[in-house]
């Protein structure tokens, strides 16, 4: 992944919050619905200023106007740089799992890293990242490129949804009815499926995998 060349995103948008919406945002899951926005005005960016029912600011936000989470806590103070504070996050979120011992860890777990919507998962030498925010997908390039150079990772694949797409290297994906084999880290039986992402065709072929090689590989195990 290189730079997108996309402008720094800036914050574009204020929404009102209802204040049962913010108490509840701010004491379990950090999300806001359409029914605790009381007002919005912006062009629809994926970034806005929260303020609450007096005008008082309460934080900055991710935003997306056709989600049912309409909004999601990024800070508790106004923001005018969000994507350098999820940049920031990112490389914090590293140190607290990853050590060279592991072959396989999270990286960054969403909301519990102070990183809205997005959830990225280290095999070996691949990446598999899985983007909950859609609003976030125009500047992946530029959030994941900095943790992608130091993690020295020669594959990404990209989840939204039930859709993903392969940015670097090779994608292996195992389907088996022995999950505690693969949890082991044992060897498994099972279909190997390899993705072509030029042709965007998934070829089966049965096999025996090793988890273990599979993973100091840089292939996938899903």
């Amino acid at each position: 992944m290189e730079s997108s060349g996309l402008p720094r995103p800036a914050v574009t948008g204020t929404a009102i919050v209802k204040r049962a919406g913010l108490k509840r945002a701010r004491t379990g899951m950090p999300w806001l619905r359409p029914d605790d926005i009381a007002s919005y005005d912006g062009d629809g960016g994926a970034f806005c200023d929260l303020v609450d029912d007096a005008g008082l600011p309460v934080g900055t936000a991710l935003y997306d106007k056709d989600s049912d989470v309409r909004a999601r806590l990024l800070s508790s103070t106004r923001t005018r740089d969000p994507l350098g504070l999820l940049i920031t996050r990112l490389e914090r979120a590293e140190p607290r799992r990853s050590t060279s011992k592991e072959q396989a860890v999270r990286l960054c777990h969403g909301e519990a890293d102070a990183v809205p919507g997005l959830f990225v998962d280290r095999f070996g030498a691949g990446f598999d990242v899985d983007v909950d925010a859609g609003v976030l997908v125009p500047w992946l390039d530029d959030l994941l490129s900095p943790t992608i150079a130091r993690q020295k990772a020669t594959s990404v694949v990209v989840r939204r949804g039930r859709s993903a797409q392969l940015t670097r290297g090779d994608l292996y994906v195992l389907l088996t009815d022995r999950p505690d084999d693969v949890v082991r880290g044992e060897t498994a039986t099972g279909d190997l499926l390899g993705v072509e992402p030029d042709a965007h065709r998934v070829l089966p072929r049965a096999e025996h995998l090793h988890i273990p090689h599979a993973v100091q590989t840089g292939e996938f195990v899903l």
